[in-house]
């Protein structure tokens, strides 16, 4: 979560080529004196093994002006001087299956990769509580005691009720079930997280609105403009280390755009959320007037 620290430190911060391939050469002629891969004399290799091409002789016909003597009572053999008919080993046709089903001279196939990994939105629990410390955009160091009071709806938005304190002071918020984020009481959700989480994750956020002030200068008629946008991506899966051990957490990325009153700022945060802490354990935030600011989890109590 810790949607209440970066509302905090957003309010301080208004405040102040692919080559084609190579051609190939045309396979060479064979070498009529290399007997490697010929078919013998006379016969074709492939289809119909009795069929001889023209102007051969065929192997059984005795050879010219020469009697062929009858063959022995019993004997079917061809005559001694006969020629015998040359023995081609038929090929199997190309699209027959060998012997299992697969081809041998293919690789074998690989496993399929494993499916990326997607975590949830975690459950909170009542009790559930987190220690922090950290820094913010005035160089000053806090401490943070953040925990669940119950739950609620907002605009009939599921929601957590969360209790903060900080140095001392004490600051509710409500954030939605389906998301961790923080929701205001006119239903707009600061969407830093999204679930199920997964690397390369991304969208966009937007909230604006246009009220009376009086005396405000900005527009005609004393109408004070403000906006929000955030655009959002997640990293990927990292161990992070943090004062409170080290977790597996997710590495995320966002660039808010804040403008107020004819006035902008923008701030960049990356943050980690660790589904096992069920809060984001690091934060840490610059802006565009070169102001830094952090937080990082110290201790968790976390309910069953």
């Amino acid at each position: 979560m810790r949607t209440l620290v970066v509302l905090t430190v957003l309010a301080v911060s208004l405040a102040g080529c692919t080559e084609p391939p190579p051609q190939q050469a045309p396979p060479a002629a064979s070498d009529p004196g290399d007997g490697a891969g010929a078919s013998p004399a006379g016969t074709i290799p492939l289809g119909d093994l009795t069929a001889t091409p023209a102007g051969a002789e065929s192997p059984e016909a005795p050879p010219p002006n020469t009697a062929t003597p009858p063959p022995a009572a019993g004997n079917d053999s061809a005559p001694p001087d006969a020629a015998a008919p040359a023995q081609v080993a038929a090929a199997p046709p190309n699209d027959t299956a060998s012997p299992g089903g697969s081809d041998p001279s293919a690789p074998p196939s690989s496993p399929p990769p494993p499916a990326p990994r997607a975590d949830p939105v975690p459950k909170l629990r009542v009790g559930d509580s987190w220690r922090f410390v950290g820094q913010n955009l005035s160089g000053s160091s806090f401490t943070e005691e953040e925990h669940v009071l119950g739950t609620g709806q907002v605009g009939g938005v599921l929601t957590y009720t969360l209790e903060s304190k900080v140095t001392g002071v004490t600051h509710t918020a409500n954030v939605t079930r389906s998301g961790l984020n923080s929701i205001n009481e006119t239903g707009f959700v600061l969407e830093l997280l999204r679930f199920p989480m997964t690397a390369g994750l991304n969208w966009t956020f937007g909230w604006e609105q246009a009220e009376a002030y009086e005396g405000h200068n900005d527009t005609p008629g004393g109408v004070l403009h403000e906006s929000l946008r955030g655009a959002v991506e997640v990293v990927g899966l990292e161990s992070k280390a943090t004062l409170a051990g080290r977790f597996d957490a997710w590495h995320v990325r966002a660039n808010l755009t804040h403008a107020v009153g004819g006035m902008s700022s923008w701030m960049a945060l990356d943050y980690w959320f660790a589904p096992t802490a069920r809060t984001i354990v690091r934060l840490d935030t610059r802006t565009d007037q070169g102001r830094e600011a952090w937080s990082e989890l110290l201790g968790m109590t976390l309910g069953k």
